[in-house]
């Protein structure tokens, strides 16, 4: 499976989330929509959240089954930054 690496950003402007090969190329992930202005938003900030929430459950995939290199302070330090960053807790 191959996607567009992280971090993924959003254009506050168009509601849309791109993928940052460096600070001045950008790469179109989604062009986002929803019922309410407000659930546009949080969609984009669900989707731009993506690649942060799948490093997350493979780490606690890994420490679940006694393979991880983190611990789990750590891998609950991860779901927490991605859930901020969904939730818009932090600087996307």
């Amino acid at each position: 499976m191959s996607y567009t690496p992280g971090p993924w950003g959003i254009s506050e402007r168009d509601h849309v989330v791109f993928g940052l090969d460096t600070i001045t190329d950008r790469h179109l992930i989604a062009e986002v929509y929803g019922e309410t202005p407000q659930n546009k938003w949080d969609n984009t900030r669900l989707i731009a959240a993506a690649p942060e929430m799948l490093d997350a459950c493979k780490a606690i995939s890994l420490l679940a089954d006694g393979q991880g290199r983190l611990n789990m302070l750590e891998v609950a330090g991860m779901a927490r930054a991605a859930i901020a960053k969904a939730e818009r807790k932090e600087n996307v």
